[in-house]
């Protein structure tokens, strides 16, 4: 199905997003198990990963073996303690789409196939899972929206980009995707901005 396709060409390309791979299989399971390492700690010790902040920082910078990308962008971001706080699921977030804004549904709807157009995992190409969108851009669609309804801060155009990144780092999980890019978007976006009345007069402005 679509989903399988997704994931298939996700997995494929996902090396590309950047990061060192290891030299030999030794070093890549030495890695592997190092991230398993702190996954495991992270969810007994409290702020262990802000009492070992150095050394998962080390370990990221020796890059992050594929096999424990998405687990690693998700335990970096905490977007693991995120999704087990919230009371609502993607899903639901993502099935709202009564609660996302028109304009931003409208907008959402144009910034999908603008999204990589030309990588595999957002061309357009076989049957549309909705509404002409290719299964890649469906997909990044469902988390534009439920994007939108979890932040409170509306669409910025943009931030396309980088949910159709955490696609490709997660493997077309979409689920996973979108917790890393709320948690990105909600520190980001508080940083800079301080409130959601500071996004929006930023949106009035754009």
């Amino acid at each position: 199905g679509a989903t399988a396709q997704l994931g298939e060409t996700a997995h494929r390309t996902s090396e590309r997003a950047g990061e060192r791979m290891p030299t030999s299989d030794d070093e890549r399971d030495e890695r592997e198990e190092r991230w398993l390492k702190f996954f495991r700690r992270a969810h007994e010790v409290p702020r262990y990963r802000h009492s070992r902040r150095a050394k998962i920082k080390e370990a990221a910078r020796r890059g992050i073996p594929d096999a424990v990308r998405a687990q690693a962008w998700s335990f970096l971001v905490e977007a693991d303690v995120l999704r087990a706080e919230s009371t609502r699921s993607y899903h639901e977030y993502a099935s709202d789409l009564a609660a996302c804004p028109v304009e931003d549904v409208a907008a959402i709807d144009k910034d999908a196939p603008r999204t990589f157009p030309e990588h595999p995992l957002f061309a357009a190409e076989g049957e549309a899972a909705m509404r002409g969108f290719s299964p890649g851009e469906a997909a990044l669609r469902r988390l534009l929206i439920a994007l939108v309804n979890a932040s409170g801060f509306g669409y910025v155009q943009g931030i396309n980009f980088v949910a159709g990144f955490s696609l490709l780092v997660t493997r077309g999980d979409e689920e996973t995707a979108f917790w890393i890019c709320l948690s990105l978007v909600r520190d980001l976006m508080s940083l800079v901005w301080g409130d959601n009345e500071g996004v929006n007069a930023l949106r009035v402005e754009l």
